[in-house]
């Protein structure tokens, strides 16, 4: 029986209970002391750490240790600048497997890994375990009427024909957002019941909100949201339409990620070049896809979503555009995306990282 500590803000994987015993921690460097205390006490055959914080908290734990277990680093982008950057790549150099979602985040990984003079080459990089999605809830979209369109509490506070399109991004780079925001005002003009959400919270999107209010004129079509926890007070109005007043905060909308604006949306458009989870969460609620040609999400989605290239906002809607008059053609792309979505089912994903811990120990 192998023991798994699994080190990340996300759900470990549900592997099989005859074969692992797995715990799980959160990182924070306020609760260092604590979480150490914690992995030892459990005494892991693995530790593995998903994400950048939690792959450079494991770094700094595992030299305390005894004995050490093997170290499984993931979901290691964006590995950060400056001293955090460092330090990221520092833990890679010890891990005993680094596992990317695609083969080009494998390369980047190597890359930086030849960059710093760390042996990262080998079969220490593996590739093929994406992220997984999680069960979502019994969605059941009430028709187009009334003028809300309510899901999982939510309300759109759109008119009956509304064409909703969802884009959720970090906004932690101001390029994936304004690409949506762009692409949306040239496909408005094309599209008069278009909507547009932006998803997602960071430094970018005060900026690309005055951008996406300034160039609507008196035709603003688009919504901001957030996802965390709601307020008190149960539910939650996506602000930012015409009737909306200019003050009007930015809403928090319920757990979890992604489903309920998906689950409503009629497109999806994925701006991140490096948004697999997003991707892989919109193909799982059997929706039609727009993204970006990055070699990540092409390799992830093949012909489960129609793509444009990098940054090109006309290319983008003119693709929406398409979708939106060919019901057929969009049904087809939806049928496509909720079979390829099969792939990165829980248990499959789980399957997946039983290997690589097995793996660890042969030989």
């Amino acid at each position: 029986m192998r023991r798994i500590y699994f080190l990340s803000a996300d759900a470990p994987p549900s592997l099989p209970a005859d074969r692992f015993t797995v715990a799980s921690g959160v990182p924070n460097l306020r609760t260092i002391l604590a979480e150490r205390a914690a992995i030892a006490a459990f005494a892991p055959d693995v530790l593995h750490a998903a994400g950048p914080a939690a792959v450079r908290l494991a770094f700094a734990l595992l030299a305390t240790l005894k004995p050490r277990p093997k170290f499984v680093a993931s979901d290691v982008e964006p590995m950060g600048s400056g001293f955090l950057g460092w330090l990221t790549r520092r833990a890679l150099a010890v891990a005993d497997r680094v596992v990317t979602e695609t083969t080009a985040a494998a390369e980047r990984v190597r890359k930086v890994g030849g960059f710093i003079s760390l042996p990262l080459g080998g079969g220490r990089v593996g590739v093929g375990v994406a992220s997984g999605w999680e069960s979502p809830p019994t969605l059941a979209l009430p028709p187009k009427g009334g003028g809300d369109r309510i899901q999982g509490g939510v309300a759109f506070n759109l008119p009956p024909a509304a064409k909703l399109i969802v884009c959720e991004c970090r906004f932690d780079s101001v390029e994936p957002p304004l690409t949506a925001a762009w692409a949306f005002d040239v496909l408005k003009y094309a599209v008069p019941d278009a909507h547009l959400v932006l998803v997602g919270d960071g430094p970018a999107r005060e900026r690309v909100e005055r951008f996406a209010r300034g160039i609507a004129f008196d035709d603003f079509r688009v919504r901001f949201a957030l996802m965390s926890p709601p307020p008190q007070g149960g539910r939650v109005r996506v602000g930012g339409g015409d009737s909306e007043p200019q003050a009007t905060p930015t809403p928090t909308l319920p757990p979890p990620r992604g489903w309920e604006l998906f689950a409503a949306a009629d497109i999806v458009w994925v701006t991140e070049p490096r948004g697999v989870r997003t991707l892989v969460t919109a193909m799982a609620a059997g929706k039609p896809i727009v993204a970006v040609a990055s070699p990540d999400l092409v390799e992830v989605a093949g012909a489960a979503a129609r793509f444009a290239p990098v940054g090109d906002k006309i290319a983008l809607a003119a693709a929406t555009r398409e979708l939106l008059a060919a019901p057929a053609a969009a049904a087809a792309l939806s049928a496509a995306a909720a079979a390829r979505s099969a792939d990165f089912a829980p248990a499959t994903v789980a399957a997946r990282w039983a290997a690589v811990y097995d793996e660890l120990f042969r030989g």
